[in-house]
């Protein structure tokens, strides 16, 4: 599923919302992008939304943590799994702002996150 934090991180606004194609991402897959800033852009958070086959794919490492209540593990950023679909979270925010994120994540719509994004 589509997924998204339920609300922007405190103090922040999402930015941009695209989807990324296999060619422009580490893992070789198509995936979804948000990004979040505070308005002086000195805090910074960047969710990316794919196909757990494809996070696995890349990657195997097991998700065997627990990280906001959801299975988890970190790679090159801290992942999160919901269902099928896994959410990396990277960004200069600390943990427990991270962990708040996806403690909140929900699904949503594309025309959802479009609606959203605050233009800079």
């Amino acid at each position: 599923p589509l997924v998204a934090p339920a609300a922007p991180p405190p103090g922040m606004d999402l930015i941009s919302a695209a989807v990324l194609t296999p060619t422009n991402t580490l893992e070789g897959c198509a995936q979804v992008q948000l990004e979040y800033d505070t308005p002086d852009g000195v805090e910074f958070l960047v969710v990316f939304i794919l196909p757990r086959a494809c996070a696995e794919a890349f990657d195997p490492t097991p998700y065997d943590e627990t990280f906001a209540g959801r299975p988890s593990r970190f790679v090159t950023t801290r992942e999160v799994l919901i269902d099928a679909t896994v959410v990396q979270l990277d960004g200069s925010v600390p943990d427990d702002v991270l962990e708040a994120v996806a403690a909140s994540l929900a699904p949503t719509t594309a025309d959802a996150l479009i609606a959203a994004v605050v233009p800079r």
